[in-house]
């Protein structure tokens, strides 16, 4: 049985300045994205090394999270990748302008499977319709996780939003997807749910 250490991520209240992004990444111009809630960095990592022009920007809230993945980066030796300890939300209202990101990766949230803790799920209406403000016309978001409950409750909230509509993405999902949850999904035959949304105008 899967075990999770849940940290409510509204008690993570840091706020941050904006970024310059492309000084930041000056080798990794091509596309800008971003992960809420990294884990211990394996797809930041993976996904870094198959796209070197891409610059990502990962955001979670366990120190230790964050620098296990901050060694995992200097050994790959990587330097389109940033990781930031905090909440996501915050991160991605603070540090980006409107319209300039080319993907946001949610994979995994906590569940939070008690009604009285659901107001602590990652996808929200408000937050959903904060990540299509910040994508580019085009733009896409990526979610999974393995729990169904949760499938239905993020997919119900992300298809109400006003821009962004189910689209496919198999190569993604075939090459690209790769997280430590991911292989537990997999070794514990449990089932996935995942899904792409685009941006339209």
């Amino acid at each position: 049985m899967r075990v999770r250490t849940l940290l409510n991520p509204f008690s993570c209240r840091q706020r941050f300045e904006k970024m310059p992004w492309h000084a930041i990444f000056p080798n990794a111009q091509e596309k800008l994205t971003v992960e809420i809630g990294f884990g211990t960095g394996s797809f930041l990592v993976h996904y870094a090394q198959r796209y070197p022009s891409h610059g990502i920007v990962g955001f979670e809230i366990r120190q230790r999270l964050v620098k296990q993945a901050e060694a995992s980066i200097a050994a790959a030796k990587l330097t389109n990748v940033h990781p930031v300890e905090g909440n996501g939300q915050y991160g991605l209202e603070d540090m980006f302008d409107d319209n300039t990101l080319d993907r946001v990766f949610i994979f995994h949230p906590d569940p939070w499977p008690k009604p009285r803790q659901q107001k602590r799920r990652v996808i929200t209406p408000a937050f959903v319709q904060l990540i299509q403000r910040k994508l580019k016309p085009g733009g896409e978001l990526f979610i999974a996780t393995d729990v169904e409950e949760l499938w239905q409750y993020m997919h119900n909230i992300v298809t109400t939003a006003s821009q962004l509509t189910p689209t496919t993405n198999d190569l993604f999902w075939e090459q690209d997807y790769r997280t430590r949850w991911q292989e537990m999904t997999q070794e514990q035959n449990r089932s996935r749910f995942f899904g792409t949304f685009a941006k339209v105008l």
